[in-house]
């Protein structure tokens, strides 16, 4: 990232995700410890999880082809309206005196997932036409360091504005964080040519051509979805770690949110150190490597249940899924076209989403009846099986990219 020469509409757009990441952040941890904290609260969160992982699953094609059809600015600021409306009446709600239940919690979250569904394939799509090719790793890196530096200081504050703040506080701040994030993409200058202009062809014939254009590079579509298991750790990470500190270390939201930290302290260390490593390997060997050392840090959580052993393997997972994405993400920058890019990265979502539906359905069952370290267990060994699978496939992927990609440039 040396010199961090980027456009000034890079810098506007990582502001704003700077702004509503924190504000959301803190709402990310308050809401689900607090549905947690009631009667019968993990299995509601659980099915939860579930049935909102289902409902993503559904609408990743459409995002894809909305993202691939509109102008991706426009996408970005709708969505923070769209935030503002989701969090504002609820936090006025409990400033007047109403009293918060498990419904309210789950719309509260259930806005948080869509929100996130239509935000990071239309951040997606919109970085690739900001900065040229050669940026692509290190905007990448720049992007994911902002990310946990967001999650760095939200997870800091949640563990202390949970218990000063009231909820309808925090969430009239997440609020006000949307607010913010809105003016400043408004002020991005950016000639953005409409993508849908001048078609004619129907919505389910624009998820064909991106399931198509997948289906002509199978070696990149398995090695893409097997690299996409880390994140799919840290999803199921993110139902059983509530689970796991308040029943099986015996902590309170202290722990939770110190995890989040820690987390976001490898992730932080993968996103500077990364631009290095890309220069001396490869993409596809970086991507190895880091999905390893993340199963690696799976067994250590599933093996010894103690907090210093839970916090440190955090910051391993840290490090192995922030470098799997940064790396993964510009593989994908790299090979794929911006024309078909929202509707390419939303049907791997699309895939990830439906595998994620599955973990969580299995374990949603497993933590009632075993634990949450047994499910560890299970997630450890899904983590080895990804592994193995991307040291198998890196090596068949010998074309260069080149011949892929329509790169674009900023008007």
């Amino acid at each position: 990232m040396r010199g961090l020469h980027y456009p000034p509409n890079l810098w506007k757009l990582i502001v704003a995700n700077m702004t509503s990441a924190i504000g959301s952040g803190i709402t990310g941890v308050a809401v689900p410890w607090m549905l947690i904290a009631q009667e019968g609260g993990k299995e509601i969160y659980g099915w939860f999880m579930l049935g909102m992982t289902g409902v993503s699953f559904l609408l990743a094609p459409w995002v894809g082809v909305i993202v691939d059809r509109f102008r991706r600015r426009n996408i970005l600021m709708v969505n923070q309206l769209l935030g503002i409306g989701l969090t504002l009446p609820f936090a006025i709600w409990g400033m007047l005196g109403g009293e918060y239940g498990a419904w309210h919690f789950i719309i509260i979250s259930a806005g948080s997932f869509l929100y996130y569904t239509i935000h990071y394939p239309t951040q997606f799509a919109f970085v690739q036409l900001l900065v040229s090719p050669k940026q692509y790793t290190s905007v990448n890196s720049v992007l994911e360091v902002q990310g946990q530096a967001g999650a760095m200081i939200s997870g800091g504050l949640s563990v202390w504005l949970i218990e000063i703040w009231e909820l309808s506080t925090i969430l009239f701040v997440d609020a006000m964080t949307f607010g913010i994030s809105f003016l400043m993409i408004l002020l991005i200058s950016f000639k953005e040519a409409n993508s849908g202009e001048g078609k004619r062809i129907t919505w389910l014939k624009d998820m064909k051509e991106g399931f198509q254009w997948l289906r002509h590079q199978p070696k990149l579509t398995f090695f893409l979805l097997f690299a996409l298991f880390p994140f799919l750790g840290v999803m199921a990470g993110n139902y059983l770690n509530p689970i796991f500190v308040q029943h099986t270390l015996g902590d309170g939201a202290s722990t939770l949110a110190g995890g989040e930290m820690v987390y976001a302290v490898g992730a932080v260390l993968a996103g500077f150190s990364l631009p290095f490593f890309i220069r001396r390997m490869t993409t596809r060997r970086i991507i190895r490597w880091m999905v390893v050392i993340f199963a690696i840090a799976t067994w250590g959580i599933a093996w010894f249940p103690i907090t210093f052993v839970f916090l440190a393997m955090e910051l391993f997972q840290g490090l192995g899924n922030a470098g799997t994405r940064i790396a993964r993400n510009t593989l994908i920058m790299e090979w794929v076209p911006n024309a078909m890019i929202g509707r390419v990265h939303s049907f791997l979502n699309g895939i990830g989403y439906l595998l994620r539906m599955l973990i969580l359905g299995s374990f949603t069952q497993v933590v009632v009846v075993r634990g949450a370290s047994y499910a560890y267990m299970m997630l450890a060994v899904l983590m080895t099986f990804a592994a193995i699978a991307v040291l198998g496939l890196s090596g068949w992927l010998r074309r260069e990219p080149s011949t892929h990609v329509m790169p674009q440039k900023a008007g």
